[in-house]
């Protein structure tokens, strides 16, 4: 999974621009956490945890490692829910008003949870 950041013309970084119209650059690549498709990224704003649904079943959470360069963050897999339906989780998400407040989705049924 590749996580990327906007940049703007003019931004302070230096990244060069033509026109008017941001672009992306890739600054972090999640991998070896999924052994299937990932369905749905989720992203908690207050406490800046990533979940992602799989198509193993599962629901991992991952969070950016405090001692990481914000222009190139590292992630650390935090919770790793086998399992987590019986068929594979298509959608996940979180809590606008609970932080840490989790919902995943699949075929078989709606499951919400703690992370």
């Amino acid at each position: 999974m590749h996580m990327g950041r906007q940049y703007l013309p003019g931004n302070e970084q230096g990244l060069a621009r033509s026109g008017s119209d941001p672009s992306w650059k890739c600054i972090c690549l999640l991998s070896g956490f999924h052994s299937r498709t990932i369905y749905s990224v989720a992203w908690c704003q207050p406490t800046g945890a990533l979940a992602t649904a799989c198509g193993d079943d599962a629901v991992r959470v991952s969070e950016k490692d405090p001692s990481s360069d914000p222009q190139q963050p590292t992630f650390s897999l935090t919770a790793h829910l086998h399992q987590a339906h019986s068929q594979e989780v298509s959608c996940v998400g979180w809590s606008p008003k609970e932080p840490g407040l989790r919902a995943s989705r699949s075929d078989d049924l709606l499951e919400v949870s703690a992370a």
